[in-house]
């Protein structure tokens, strides 16, 4: 009884810590984010057996996406410099690219299928032993690369995998490369400087970490098991290091853009039956393998957010389901009345 006591009152003393590690103000910062980024009701609470329909609803009911692409379509100055500079940026080929592993081509797009397809986007396994991923153009659109070494991370399950490619898939959904590129465009041209765009150029760099892919559930055996063991067991003993080839295509996003990300992969897990938490453990995956720790001073000016950061935010999340997003109230208030004065000739 008393060994059952101490348990129980530990428990209570971990607990009490947790929370008071979180300050007051990063709670009410993390509540703002949630208002303002996190999926909709409308989408949280869509059904369907479409994947897909997830990511179009969430476009289709996200404010800030809608008026980011309400912008866009003005082509003035920002506007048409971010076009221009999406023109002159390297494109990731998977037809091409020898990085690509063809025979894993059939497990790639049967967690495309999982995810949801859509017409511009493309998944691939790529020969990289390090446990991570990205997302970036092609000549089609949008390409998702998994790291082939994200199928031999200790801990790695297939809804974590999941989780990895729902985060890639929101940063290309939301368009996060076009959107770094317009807020840097925007804030150049208000202090009037001359210099190149830094924001959204994709570069070679060691804090650059996002995504991570899990192996879904409805996954054939004939694909996933056989292939894993078998093919990739003949393919990890021939890859040499294509890490530093295939970095290029990684794309630094900002602070807020991998948070949104991550928010988008935990409600997407949940959204179709999974556990969202198990995303979380997906980013301990990656924070246990990141092989770079940023010092004090790099955090202070870098805007990429720290894992541990990542992981306490949805952790918050997870903590509070009774938050949501509150920002797309006008929005969905705007086509509310569309929707019942639409085929009125006197609705303006």
């Amino acid at each position: 009884m008393i060994t059952n006591r101490m348990k129980i009152l530990k428990h209570i003393i971990i607990a009490c810590g947790v929370l008071m590690a979180l300050p007051a103000h990063a709670e009410r910062s993390f509540q703002k984010f949630v208002e303002k980024h996190d999926v909709d009701d409308v989408t949280k609470n869509l059904k369907s057996d479409n994947p897909a329909d997830f990511w179009t609803s969430m476009l289709e009911n996200n404010q800030t996406y809608q008026e980011f692409r309400e912008k866009m379509a003005t082509k003035r100055g920002a506007e048409r410099e971010v076009d221009r500079k999406i023109s002159e940026m390297v494109r990731f080929e998977p037809k091409y690219s020898p990085d690509v592993l063809e025979e894993l081509q059939p497990y790639a797009d049967s967690i495309y299928s999982v995810i949801g397809k859509l017409k511009d986007m493309e998944v691939c396994f790529v020969a990289d032993k390090t446990i991570d991923a990205f997302s970036t153009l092609s000549s089609d659109g949008h390409v998702v690369g998994l790291n082939v070494g994200l199928l031999f991370a200790k801990g790695m399950t297939e809804d974590r995998l999941l989780g990895v490619a729902a985060h890639e898939y929101a940063h290309s959904c939301l368009s996060h490369i076009e959107n770094s590129l317009y807020s840097d465009a925007k804030r150049r041209r208000r202090n009037d400087l001359i210099v190149a765009v830094t924001a959204g150029l994709q570069a070679v760099s060691k804090m650059t970490t996002s995504i991570f892919f899990p192996l879904p559930t409805t996954t054939p055996d004939s694909i996933s098991k056989k292939i894993i063991q078998a093919e990739i067991d003949n393919y990890y003993g021939m890859i040499q290091s294509h890490h530093e080839d295939l970095v290029k295509y990684h794309f630094k996003y900002m602070q807020e853009q991998e948070l949104e990300a991550d928010l988008m992969a935990f409600r997407f897990l949940e959204w179709s039956g999974r556990d969202g938490r198990e995303y979380i453990e997906t980013l301990k995956i990656l924070e246990a393998n990141y092989p770079y720790q940023m010092t004090e001073e790099e955090k202070e000016i870098s805007d990429h957010p720290p894992l541990r950061e990542r992981i306490t935010f949805l952790q918050f999340v997870a903590d509070h389901p009774e938050l949501g997003n509150t920002a797309n109230k006008k929005l969905l208030k705007e086509k509310s009345r569309k929707e019942k004065f639409g085929n009125d000739p006197l609705y303006d």
